[in-house]
């Protein structure tokens, strides 16, 4: 459910002018099955999107997909409160991960969390 709203919410605040299409990625590997809720761009950037219920919850699909993707920030959506953290992925020679975390009751301001980020 937390998903659906979600996604509901990514496209209400964008453009009413265009048609927008939700998009996810899936990884079928023999025994490593990953997949990230929600993908996303932003300034020309792959921006990988994780819904979480509540307050918990590994994110080992989204940390394979940044690992593959190369990608340095992703977006995390529940029910805790506006914060950020770093993981430094000791698999890709300890590249730095950011992951910005915006509650699910204020997905609005999902633009201002990005900006921040550049």
């Amino acid at each position: 459910m937390a998903e659906l709203i979600a996604g509901l919410e990514m496209i209400k605040y964008k453009s009413p002018n265009l048609r927008h299409e939700l998009y996810y990625w899936q990884r079928n590997a023999k025994n490593s099955m990953a997949e990230v809720d929600y993908v996303s761009e932003h300034n020309m950037h792959i921006l990988p999107i994780e819904v979480k219920a509540g307050t918990r919850g590994g994110m080992k699909s989204l940390w394979i997909f940044m690992r593959e993707k190369k990608l340095s920030f992703a977006l995390r959506c529940s029910m805790e409160n506006f914060g950020k953290f770093d993981y430094e992925d000791t698999l890709d020679e300890d590249a730095l991960r950011e992951v910005r975390i915006c509650p699910l009751y204020a997905m609005s301001r999902i633009p201002t969390l990005l900006q921040e980020n550049g």
